[in-house]
């Protein structure tokens, strides 16, 4: 007994030592990241108010690469939002090299910018995208993990006091090039390090928590970042709750989802052309006609492929559930199956809050714009450029209206066409009508809708035209 006891007490004393070898042996950039490892959300203030967001992603794939993702989304300008992403991969074993890189500039109405960095046998190689266009050219980095975490790992080896600085190497994607980046430890408190680095207007202070990683930023004494829930950080997201406004509408429309066109007069005193440029003045009143399978622009497909925080493509929840809907080798039919999937996957519930999407995969309910931007999420996902609508749609109520609705475009081999994963619609029928996807203008636009009417003048069905 006094045996077997004694082998245990040596085999434990073993393992202590041995776990003890292998943390003081793991490279300090190892180590580093594990810290880092999670995602986190920060709310965006310019001024005391909230533009925008940023969520990172620290993680290892099943491949061993550290992976490091980050997406800020914001908008200083009424409907010009701008997302700017980045993503770098490094190699599973030592020494831990960069492999790929890529980091993407985007404003609506804009053609995407970015860089992206892939590595061969001779190296590494960078495209320049811009629009269409793109140039290659070779990179000399010598670039690894531990110059990406240097910083952190500097702070956990050596402890600095007020004063001390360190120098970073660090990725200019817009010019193509690794410069210098200096970091000054300002103070060492009860939450971690706050540091601050040089820049053009002012200094950009960072406070740093235990594991080195930022909860608080501030720009040039403008621009703040604070971490946050992830609701909070997405909370500016549209303000329009689509559900609460309708229209009234003159008559009935009777299998309103075969409508193919339809003739309308609206009695306004705005400039309807702003809005519908087709758009006819005829008296007091303005003459439009809107068909079925609208679109209410004509984007560059390139434009509706790409990540942003409103749609997380490359969230692990939303690859996951992507995984389930069925594979189809025609982009019509997988348009098809999609619109399908969304619909069963979601339950309808009326006036529920404005949520974002990570957080309807989890509670599979919500309104028209729930639907309509898991949609978007899971088409970009698999590779179909999509955008989320907001417009009027005919609602059949106890009164007659036209609702604000939300559905979706999305491109097959080039062509933009509409669906409605709310109502399970392919073929979307002429009462959907798009508006602005300006939603500030929009909104007050709204102010003055209830002194505009909707006159039914004649209704036209497939087959009939």
């Amino acid at each position: 007994m006094l045996l077997r006891l004694s082998s245990g007490l040596l085999a434990l004393v073993m393992i202590g030592v041995f776990a003890l070898w292998l943390t003081v042996s793991k490279p300090i950039e190892l180590i580093s990241a594990e810290r880092l490892e999670g995602e986190r959300w920060y709310q965006l203030n310019l001024d005391g108010q909230q533009v925008g967001y940023l969520h990172t992603r620290t993680h290892q794939d099943q491949r061993g690469s550290w992976q490091f993702d980050s997406l800020t989304h914001f908008a200083l300008t009424d409907g010009q939002p701008v997302s700017i992403t980045d993503h770098l991969r490094f190699h599973p074993a030592p020494p831990y090299q960069l492999v790929a890189a890529e980091h993407w500039n985007q404003r609506r109405g804009s053609a995407p910018e970015g860089m992206v960095i892939e590595s061969g046998s001779d190296g590494l190689t960078a495209s320049f995208i811009h629009g269409a266009e793109s140039t290659q050219h070779a990179l000399d980095w010598d670039y690894a993990l531990k110059d990406y975490l240097a910083f952190e790992g500097w702070l956990a080896t050596h402890a600095p006091s007020s004063g001390d600085r360190f120098y970073v190497k660090t990725p200019d994607f817009d010019r193509g090039r690794l410069v210098n980046k200096v970091f000054h430890v300002v103070e060492k408190n009860l939450t971690g390090y706050l540091v601050e680095s040089p820049a053009p207007l002012k200094a950009t202070t960072i406070q740093l928590d235990a594991s080195f990683a930022p909860i608080e930023l501030s720009m040039a004494g403008l621009f703040t970042l604070k971490q946050s829930t992830m609701r909070e950080a997405l909370k500016t997201r549209t303000p329009l709750h689509l559900s609460n406004y309708s229209i009234p509408l003159d008559r009935r429309l009777e299998a309103a989802e075969n409508i193919a066109k339809l003739d309308m007069s609206i009695t306004s005193q705005h400039d309807l052309r702003q809005i519908w440029p087709e758009a006819k003045r005829r008296h007091n009143d303005w003459q439009v006609s809107f068909f079925a399978n609208p679109t209410s622009a004509q984007n560059d497909p390139r434009q509706a492929i790409a990540e942003t925080l409103t749609f997380p493509i490359f969230h692990p929840d939303v690859e996951r559930l992507a995984s389930q809907m069925p594979a189809s080798n025609k982009a019509e039919r997988q348009l098809a199956e999609l619109v399908s999937f969304v619909h069963g996957y979601l339950e309808y519930r009326p006036d529920t809050p404005s949520t974002p999407v990570l957080e309807t995969i989890e509670k599979r309910i919500g309104e028209c714009t729930e639907f309509a931007d898991l949609l978007t999420t899971l088409a970009r996902s698999v590779g179909m450029p999509a955008i989320t609508v907001i417009g009027l749609a005919y609602a059949d109520g106890a009164e007659p209206a036209l609702a604000f609705h939300a559905w979706n475009e999305v491109a097959v081999d080039g062509v933009w066409q509409a669906v409605d994963p709310t109502w399970n619609q392919i073929r979307v029928d002429a009462t959907h009508i798009p508006l602005p996807a300006n939603q500030a203008a929009l909104l007050r636009m709204m102010q003055g809708w209830n002194r505009i009417r909707f006159t039914v003048d004649d209704v036209h069905y497939f087959g009939d035209i």
